[in-house]
């Protein structure tokens, strides 16, 4: 299918990701986010910080998105941040090939715009949950 939406976790490939996590830390239906109550939050964030190497290992394991998504993930839950991976995961932010290629054409990406954010939200995470909405396939479908 590809990408249907310029988020973090808009299309197969940061799904895909998901699921790898999902894998990692034991706790299923990570997708969508911002359907998380408290209780599931703080299974996730327990989850992540019994290993959080681990956590940062697999985040580093495959390529951007792959770290973009763990650190969505993180930073949703309230998971400690640890330096190296802040580290990691603003640079995946600013070495995403989407957002390069898009700036050769146009400062004004929508993808450029949410990658921007992203790195935001990184730099200012302190361990406060984030929350983070994204569109699903059918979503961007309807309107």
């Amino acid at each position: 299918m590809g990408w249907w939406s310029c988020d973090i976790l808009g299309g197969d490939e940061p799904l895909d990701d998901l699921y790898l996590y999902e894998q990692k830390i034991g706790v299923n239906e990570l997708y969508p986010l911002h359907m998380w109550d408290d209780k599931k939050r703080t299974r996730i964030k327990n989850a992540i910080e019994r290993d959080l190497q681990g956590y940062h290992d697999l985040a580093n394991s495959d390529n951007d998105v792959m770290m973009q998504v763990g650190a969505v993930v993180l930073m949703a839950a309230g998971a400690i941040m640890l330096p190296a991976f802040k580290k990691d995961a603003i640079e995946a932010g600013e070495a995403d090939t989407w957002a390069k290629e898009d700036k050769e054409h146009s400062e004004d990406s929508e993808r450029i715009q949410h990658i921007d954010a992203y790195i935001e939200l990184v730099k200012n995470y302190d361990e406060t949950p984030i929350e983070y909405t994204s569109k699903g396939l059918m979503e961007q479908m309807l309107g």
